[in-house]
């Protein structure tokens, strides 16, 4: 089953009476609609008088036509239920539409918090983004203009044709006819208008991928006076999307221009049948509720015929999220990971983007449980890689990493994590306060204990540099010095209490008053729990280790001294 039907069907399945009701409310609007204009006979026959015998007007009770007051009433009447109905289907609609909206954000974004890191690494966030805008809007409209409001017409435009055909059959099939191969017209133009609607999309999602990252990198771009060039690229980009813009209008303006124009041109050969032909059946006060019939359908007759337009610009984005949603993710349904001691080991260990660039390769290695360990890497080495490795962030493209003997591949994720923390600049705080920063739950009764350890971390520093729970801190803690970032790091870390943390480059950025209770603590937590540091080069000076390795490029990890206990 594709995504498209799977997503649709799993919608209507849980919102059959909502869409049921639409439906009946439209299939009500619609009825109305069409016996508005046919009920115009009888005011024009009470009016001026004419053939009481008109085909259409034998549904009209005597009682209601009486005389013009009591059909004015019922006409009234009829006015106020259309009203009543057809704002009753387009709320239901517009529900449905949001209902629909809704799900498949919530499924998109659910998705991609479980797209492996690598993909977005590899390809930027910016050209996902577009899927919550332009492509959320036209899977919308694909649902109600493209199906409800579609399906409601189609009833209505049947009903009419049954009321026509009834008035005459040979000038209704004349009519059927010349609908037809509208449709047919306006089918071919909108393979053309799916096509510049394909390429007008992935140009759009290629421009805000490019925007969102040269705006995080704005710094990089003044420092380096790069302003100018990558000025002249967005314009290279946007004279494109320009390009492909100006196409996808040219063809959805003559779609959108050609069918009225092929409407009224059916009406004038349905006239010129009704002229030159002889047995049409139709008298004056038929021939008026005909004309009349066929004016109430033509904003039905258009949506329909626009109806195309909405199925292949839902489509284009439809498969958009289909791609999207068949990227590589981490799967929910494996068994979960069982914490014993903390013993990791890596066999054979690689990692790249692509088998042309590796980033790691070959990595054998075990960290014993309840240490500290200390790896040595130089700066070139990929020691927030291998973090992210050992976090489950990224997955091994060649060989494994085994906790307390099980596969990390072959466990749920969510679960290894929540018995291991990193502290690295690699994982940006993420909240409006240092609270929401640093606490998982941000419930009211985390505070004391957050304030205890943060009040710990600092410390002895200088009263200005102090933080508190309710300090704003900017998107990814822009607010803050990049030692204020790493103190939250390490408060956020603490306050899990998990019985393994992964630490990168553990002294970068700290105040030298703050190294110390760093260093305390962490001493305090090496009894029950493995702690691994990932550092460029070692002094022992400060913190004592375990076990220290030295990883080097193209070499085997040497163990540099250990300590039994």
């Amino acid at each position: 089953m594709s995504a498209k039907r799977q997503i649709l069907t799993v919608f209507f399945k849980t919102n059959r009476s909502l869409i049921v009701a639409t439906f009946g409310f439209g299939l009500m609007a619609s009825g109305l609609t069409l016996l508005l204009p046919i009920s115009l006979g009888k005011f024009f026959e009470l009016e001026f008088g004419g053939n009481k015998k008109a085909v259409l007007l034998q549904w009209f009770p005597d009682s209601w036509g009486a005389d013009l007051n009591a059909f004015l009433l019922v006409f009234v009447a009829m006015v106020a239920l259309r009203t009543i109905f057809h704002f009753a289907q387009r709320y239901g609609a517009g529900l449905l539409g949001e209902r629909f909206a809704k799900q498949i954000r919530e499924q998109l974004f659910e998705h991609q918090l479980r797209i492996t890191t690598a993909v977005y690494d590899e390809k930027g966030v910016g050209q996902f983004l577009l899927r919550y805008s332009a492509d959320m809007q036209s899977v919308q409209n694909y649902l109600t203009a493209g199906i409800l409001q579609f399906g409601i017409d189609c009833l209505m435009i049947l009903l009419a044709l049954l009321a026509m055909a009834w008035l005459s059959p040979m000038v209704s099939l004349t009519m059927a006819a010349g609908f037809l191969l509208t449709a047919i017209l306006v089918y071919l133009l909108n393979e053309r208008l799916s096509k510049a609607t394909s390429k007008r999309r992935g140009s759009r999602s290629e421009l805000l991928a490019f925007v969102s990252e040269r705006l995080l990198a704005a710094v990089t771009l003044k420092a380096f006076n790069k302003e100018a060039p990558e000025y002249q690229k967005f314009v290279k980009q946007s004279d494109e999307l320009y390009s492909y813009g100006a196409n996808f209008h040219r063809i959805y303006s003559l779609i959108y221009a050609l069918i009225p124009g092929l409407i009224y041109a059916v009406l004038g050969v349905v006239l010129f049948t009704v002229h030159r032909m002889k047995g049409t059946g139709l008298d004056s006060t038929s021939l008026l509720a005909f004309v009349l019939l066929f004016i109430t359908l033509i904003p039905t007759l258009r949506r329909a015929y626009r109806a195309n337009s909405v199925w292949e610009m839902g489509n284009v984005s439809f498969r958009k999220l289909s791609k999207l949603l068949s990227l590589d993710a981490e799967k929910k349904e494996l068994p979960p990971f069982r914490f014993k001691r903390g013993k990791i080991e890596l066999n054979n260990l690689g990692f790249g983007f692509s088998k042309k660039t590796k980033l790691l390769s070959q990595l054998n290695l075990t960290l014993r449980a309840g240490r500290l360990t200390v790896l040595a890497a130089p700066p070139s080495y990929g020691k927030t890689t291998l973090l992210k490795l050992l976090m489950g962030i990224y997955h091994p493209t060649e060989g494994q990493i085994l906790v307390d003997g099980q596969n990390l591949s072959m466990v749920d994720l969510k679960t290894w994590r929540r018995n291991a923390v990193a502290i690295s600049d690699g994982f940006p705080l993420l909240g409006r306060t240092v609270f929401e920063a640093i606490s998982y739950s941000r419930k009211p009764e985390k505070r004391e204990k957050a304030a205890q350890i943060l009040a710990v971390l600092q410390e002895g520093l200088p009263e200005g540099q102090q933080l508190d729970l309710d300090k704003k801190i900017g998107e990814r803690g822009i607010k803050l010095s990049a030692g204020q970032r790493k103190l939250l790091q390490y408060g956020r870390a603490f306050l899990t209490e998990k019985p393994i943390l992964f630490i990168d480059d553990p002294m970068t950025d700290l105040p030298a008053e703050a190294r110390m209770n760093i260093v305390r603590m962490l001493m305090e937590r090496t009894k029950d729990r493995t702690i691994v540091l990932l550092v460029s080069e070692w002094n022992d000076g400060w913190l004592h280790a375990d076990e220290v390795v030295q990883l080097a490029e193209n070499d085997l990890p040497k163990s540099l001294f250990k300590n039994k206990k």
